[in-house]
């Protein structure tokens, strides 16, 4: 027969494991209706704030939002960095083009685009950057993506036709061509 002692570690020891790791149970009803309704996260439970038109259905924080993987790639062309933006099939492009006249911001969009910057990565941008060419992966969120996927309407003092003639070439509005011809 068991003491006493081990009997109340027993019952303990049981209560712990089955209170932690049962089956049965799950979430209250309330974080259910609040997780249902698009008050908490999804998957972390934490409070969101309410949308103008929001539907009843879940929703991710900005956190934990799923996110796609997009091919950024970077050429140094007549003295400007031209960014351009690819699936993740490495086929399909996506019709957002960038053109920077300074390699820091080409850093400064794969930070912000979730590229993973460990050691390995920023070596390998720095390396492309060094080298006239390159490309990163990126961890986009769908605001982002959704931001790539359109194409920009022509702005800083181009003209629609100026536009139209740079954008069979792949150059973005406001390269450093474009002031030139001005």
């Amino acid at each position: 027969m068991w003491s006493m002692r081990e009997t109340q570690d027993r019952s303990r020891r049981f209560h712990t494991c089955f209170a932690y790791y049962s089956l049965m149970g799950g979430e209250r009803a309330s974080t259910t209706r609040m997780r249902l309704s698009g008050q908490i996260c999804c998957v972390c439970k934490t409070l969101l704030h309410p949308e103008p038109n929001q539907r009843p259905g879940e929703r991710h924080c900005k956190r934990c939002a799923p996110r796609h993987r997009v091919y950024m790639h970077f050429i140094l062309a007549k003295g400007c960095w031209s960014v351009t933006f690819l699936e993740e099939d490495l086929k399909t492009s996506l019709p957002r083009r960038f053109v920077f006249q300074n390699d820091v911001k080409i850093l400064d969009l794969a930070r912000r685009g979730g590229a993973e910057f460990n050691l390995a990565e920023l070596q390998a941008i720095e390396h492309g950057i060094s080298m006239g060419r390159g490309a990163v992966w990126l961890s986009l969120t769908l605001d982002r993506r959704a931001c790539i996927s359109r194409v920009p309407a022509p702005s800083h003092g181009i003209s629609a036709h100026q536009a139209e003639k740079f954008s069979h070439i792949g150059l973005a509005v406001g390269c450093c061509a474009a002031r030139k011809k001005r």
